[in-house]
């Protein structure tokens, strides 16, 4: 009987101290849990709001890749548009040095058009009055105008002509054939005054200087003074100029008649041959 209850009491000691130990051993497992969840509360808590926080990042990092992709839109969009306002910059450039070119032959144009307007002017002032010293059947500019073209030039013969351009008088008379030692100067004369580069009533001492100012005169040389009348007289227009320029002169005695294919005939009319030339020498030598 004793050995039965002491074995019975052994048994539930044994199991007591099992209890007690699997209390401990739970009351130390709730204990470890407590502290364990008093140590990581703070850490998960942070660890939450890290996760938000991180959560934020990545919202934002979505919003400025988004905020980028919309600047690298409108970027290439004001690239294009840069890249087309190059292209219309240089058609614009283009259009502008055709403009200008166009501008110049314009120019060129009008110059043209001016000198062939100043040419017909100068032509219809010649036809529109009369010619003092051009045989009848040449006054008229239209019919004499293809023999004056055909003759060589004053510039190419070295005469002085002092008459206006439009001159029919001086423009044939400058197609004369020269004459060996002399040099032409081609003035209007009525036997008492001269007539050169538009000036009226000039005496022999004016055409002088006119004369001696000219590039093309050549010092020294003997003149053949195409003038009407110039020689005619006892102290004539020729023989003033001698003495003015101390240089033989030959002078017509009458009327010079000049026609446009050179020829020179002096006299009362062109078919009436009754003039002639006369040589004059200075009658005093300086």
């Amino acid at each position: 009987m004793a050995d039965s209850a002491l074995w019975r009491l052994q048994m539930q000691t044994k199991r007591v101290r099992s209890a007690r130990d699997e209390s401990v051993g739970l009351w130390r497992d709730s204990a470890y849990k407590q502290v364990a969840t008093r140590h990581l509360d703070p850490h998960e808590q942070e660890a939450g709001r890290l996760t938000d926080h991180l959560e934020q990042q990545v919202a934002a990092v979505d919003d400025s890749e988004q905020h980028l992709s919309s600047v690298s839109v409108h970027g290439t969009a004001a690239f294009r548009h840069t890249q087309a306002f190059d292209v219309e910059v240089e058609r614009s450039e283009r259009e502008l040095a055709g403009s200008r070119e166009l501008v110049g032959q314009a120019t060129h144009y009008e110059d043209n058009a001016r000198a062939t307007l100043k040419e017909s002017l100068d032509l219809l002032r010649a036809a529109s009055r009369p010619c003092h010293g051009i045989p009848d059947e040449y006054g008229d500019p239209a019919s004499a105008f293809s023999l004056y073209q055909a003759r060589p030039h004053s510039t190419q013969r070295g005469g002085l002509n002092f008459l206006d351009p439009t001159d029919l008088a001086g423009r044939y008379a400058e197609l004369a054939d020269p004459l060996k030692g002399y040099q032409d100067v081609i003035v209007h004369s009525d036997g008492a005054s001269f007539e050169a580069e538009g000036e009226m009533d000039l005496n022999a001492s004016e055409l002088a200087e006119a004369i001696e100012q000219s590039s093309s005169f050549e010092k020294g040389s003997n003149i053949r003074l195409l003038a009407c009348k110039a020689g005619q007289g006892q102290d004539s227009l020729a023989q003033q100029l001698t003495d003015e320029l101390q240089v033989p002169v030959l002078a017509a005695t009458d009327t010079v008649w000049a026609s446009p294919d050179g020829r020179l005939t002096v006299g009362p009319t062109p078919y009436q041959p009754t003039g002639g030339w006369k040589r004059f020498k200075p009658r005093t030598l300086t």
